[in-house]
């Protein structure tokens, strides 16, 4: 049985806060799942490994014990009175001693996760502005080092190569980006990493790992590939809409909503909790009716809006209002 996918049916569906928090889950030194820092140190020493972070954990891994990492769920940020929640974030600390006694210990480094397991949940300025978000949070100060992580399905393409590219390496210097992946061979994956570090367990390279948790490791990366196969299977669209003109992200009720327009007109409502599209018509009504934005419903002639016509306006207002 895999727990994972019995989770998954019916309305007990895995999100993307789901896969973050058993990521975080295994990432804390603090939880209780026997594995201790191995499975935080064999994630940092994948990520020191790829290109765009070459030796950036080398003095974390050789100088300092991970047993004090901080690691933080939906981590509060907020950029121009905006709140914004960072899926993930790991704090390293340098503990200070003066004066014979222990004082405050001084963050040296935070590492930034943000979690994407469908490419249609990408929003195409949010990891900009958690970066921008977390400069803001530190004061821009730079005695604490930065790393950007976009986490995220294979894609070379679209939604997430936009997003991830929002944020330019030239803005952030000193500071740093990586985009990284749940599945996938070439660079740092999460599956890969977990494969690695059972491997190592088996050759007797690491402390061994108990008969549950090595099943359940095993179960979870069962779970990421076929959750990554259904969603690449349900992406699958011969009629795309066309290049994306432009999107707003909004809550309503308890539920957030990237509304989407494309160059042909589409409308695409995407329920980012659920992580699925919404018939759009009933949703842009909603949005209208909670935020006042008092778009007519119906054309000149008379005649009610079609979701394109609505979509276009309730967009433009959410622009005037938010932005």
């Amino acid at each position: 049985m895999n727990i994972f996918q019995a989770l998954s049916m019916g309305n007990g569906k895995l999100n993307e806060e789901n896969m973050s928090a058993m990521l975080g889950y295994l990432l804390s030194t603090k939880e209780p799942h026997g594995l201790g820092n191995v499975f935080l140190q064999s994630f940092l020493e994948a990520l020191n490994e790829t290109e765009a972070l070459n030796g950036r954990f080398t003095y974390i891994l050789q100088q300092h014990s991970l047993s004090e990492t901080e690691v933080i769920f939906e981590s509060p940020y907020q950029l121009d009175e905006r709140k914004l929640f960072i899926d993930l974030d790991l704090r390293f600390y340098l503990a200070n001693s003066a004066a014979g006694y222990q004082s405050e210990s001084t963050e040296i480094h935070r590492v930034l996760i943000e979690n994407k397991i469908r490419p249609q949940a990408a929003t195409k300025d949010q990891f900009r502005r958690e970066y921008f978000a977390v400069r803001e949070d530190l004061e821009d100060q730079n005695e604490t080092a930065v790393t950007m992580i976009y986490l995220t399905p294979e894609a070379s393409r679209g939604p997430l190569q936009e997003a991830y590219a929002e944020l330019r390496e030239e803005d952030i210097a000193p500071h740093r980006k990586a985009w990284c992946t749940w599945t996938g061979n070439d660079g740092f994956s999460i599956v890969s990493l977990i494969r690695l570090m059972l491997e190592k367990e088996a050759r007797g390279e690491i402390e061994p790992i108990s008969e549950y948790v090595r099943h359940t490791l095993k179960a979870f990366i069962r779970h990421i590939l076929d959750s990554q196969k259904a969603a690449a299977k349900r992406s699958r669209n011969p009629a795309e809409p066309g290049s994306l003109r432009q999107e707003v992200t909004v809550t309503s009720g308890s539920t957030k909503y990237l509304i989407q327009q494309y160059d042909s007109g589409t409308i695409i409502v995407y329920n980012s909790d659920l992580q699925e599209k919404e018939i759009a018509k009933p949703v842009l009504r909603q949005i209208n009716q909670e935020f006042n934005l008092n778009v007519d419903l119906y054309r000149s002639s008379g005649k009610k809006k079609t979701t394109q016509q609505l979509g276009r306006d309730i967009l433009k207002a959410l622009k005037s209002v938010f932005y």
